[in-house]
């Protein structure tokens, strides 16, 4: 028990006698004064009613409900959830803030509801953008060439674009790969390469090098190194899901105002030398909206 806590009850034990002290002088007073002449009455019916006074004073300050708090002690109501200020760390933003009690449990119950929500809407928004940008990002792939592969495609792109340079030739390859995977051409290289009427270098399961003089057979030796430097990049490229006709063909199409995937969704699938064929031929394929300039050759995806 603490000094004041002693002081105060010694006030109040002190406070309870006073009555008393003063009722019994009181009270002796007036049984003295029973033998008096009349005329002294008077001054016990004054102190009567003070003795009476003194004794209800006795009674109140012994009865318990009537109990006081003393004069320097203020009333401190005690509430059911009493309010403290007690330092509240909130894990979204790792700061300490002061709040009280209750707000700091009810807080703690919403932060522990708020992110099962958040994350449920987070899961949703990644889902679809994950879905989203796995139509438009390259995505690896594991594709394998064998060696008869790799000749009909470097002999193909040699015969149809060696004139153009290595960016022709190896769009020229992206194109048997992409038939490979298109509907109506065949699933392998083989079979895109040898489908009829396909290529005009490919006569009777031979490819052929168009001239002036006459055609050559395409061999492993007339084979010049900027086709295998083409060839690299490319089955790089296939590697990595990457397919530059593919990009540019979008890239004419949004330029044109064109949003049907369309004119570039399956990468170039067909091409053509301009320098090689008709004026009523060239007239027909101006028709087409969505096409890619790579020296003389055209690529495109769609007819329309």
């Amino acid at each position: 028990m603490t000094t004041k806590a002693m002081t105060v009850n010694q006030r109040k034990e002190r406070a309870r006698k006073v009555p008393i002290i003063i009722a019994i002088p009181l009270w002796i007073l007036y049984l003295a004064l029973e033998g008096v002449d009349r005329h002294k009455k008077s001054i016990k019916v004054i102190m009567l009613p003070l003795l009476g006074i003194c004794l209800l004073m006795t009674i109140v300050k012994f009865l318990p409900f009537a109990e006081r708090l003393p004069a320097d002690c203020t009333p401190k109501p005690v509430l059911q959830e009493q309010v403290q200020e007690t330092p509240v760390t909130i894990p979204t933003t790792n700061a300490v803030v002061k709040t009280n009690t209750k707000e700091a449990t009810q807080t703690t119950v919403m932060e522990n509801l708020q992110p099962m929500v958040v994350a449920e809407e987070t899961e949703v928004g990644v889902e679809v953008e994950e879905t989203v940008v796995s139509a438009e990002e390259p995505q690896s792939n594991t594709v394998f060439f064998s060696e008869e592969d790799e000749f009909l495609i470097k002999s193909v792109a040699y015969a149809e674009a060696g004139i153009d340079g290595k960016e022709a030739e190896k769009a020229v390859m992206h194109v048997l790969y992409n038939r490979t995977k298109a509907e109506g051409f065949g699933s392998s290289i083989y079979e895109v390469v040898n489908q009829l009427g396909a290529f005009s270098s490919v006569k009777g399961g031979y490819v052929y090098l168009v001239t002036k003089d006459g055609n050559i057979l395409v061999t492993q030796d007339i084979l010049p190194t900027h086709v295998d430097e083409a060839y690299e990049t490319f089955v790089a490229e296939v590697q990595a899901g990457i397919d530059p006709t593919k990009e540019l063909l979008r890239e004419q199409a949004y330029l044109q105002g064109l949003d049907d995937p369309k004119f570039w969704q399956n990468g170039a699938l067909y091409f053509y030398n301009v320098s090689a064929i008709s004026l009523s031929e060239q007239n027909a394929r101006a028709g087409i909206r969505v096409q890619i300039p790579i020296g003389t050759q055209y690529f495109y995806c769609y007819w329309g």
